[in-house]
């Protein structure tokens, strides 16, 4: 029975820091980024007992067989994966794919002249409707450029 507790701690654990390496960013947006820290290094904290805690186990019982291995072997998977998944550039190819629609209509709107500066402190900076989704920090985006340049060409939109 002790042999399944050391396995189940050792799963939710790692399950737990590979959702919060997926979905830091998301973390982020939702508390701050001072709080974003601690609350991985505590997951981190987490997987580093349910590694002492399988690696004791191990040696314990290791005329156990492989059953006596199964734990570590998870923890050490985990880590491993968390170091070579490429979690950031996950999120933002996941990110530019899911706004990519959104953002190329903002970006028609400004060429058309739909969408000029309305912020009264940055003559570059346009405030979007609520939950655009288009930009991540506080719907506005920065164009450049005036109106026409004197090539003819349209304002670019940094989105």
């Amino acid at each position: 029975m002790k042999s399944l507790g050391v396995l189940i701690y050792s799963i939710v654990a790692s399950m737990l820091l590979l959702a919060a390496l997926a979905l830091q960013w998301n973390l982020v947006d939702w508390v701050t980024p001072f709080l974003a820290l601690p609350i991985l290094g505590f997951v981190w904290l987490l997987v580093f007992a349910a590694f002492v805690w399988s690696l004791v186990h191990a040696v314990v019982h290791r005329g156990g067989g492989v059953k006596a291995f199964l734990p570590l072997a998870v923890t050490v998977c985990a880590v491993v994966l968390a170091f070579v998944i490429p979690f950031t550039q996950l999120w933002l190819y996941a990110n530019f794919r899911l706004h990519k629609v959104d953002r190329e209509r903002v970006v028609a709107e400004v060429h058309a002249g739909k969408l000029l500066p309305n912020v009264s402190y940055n003559s570059s900076l346009i405030t979007l409707a609520p939950n655009t989704a288009v930009s991540m920090g506080g719907d506005q985006i920065m164009v450049q450029g005036d109106q026409k340049n004197s090539w003819g060409c349209p304002r670019k939109a940094l989105v």
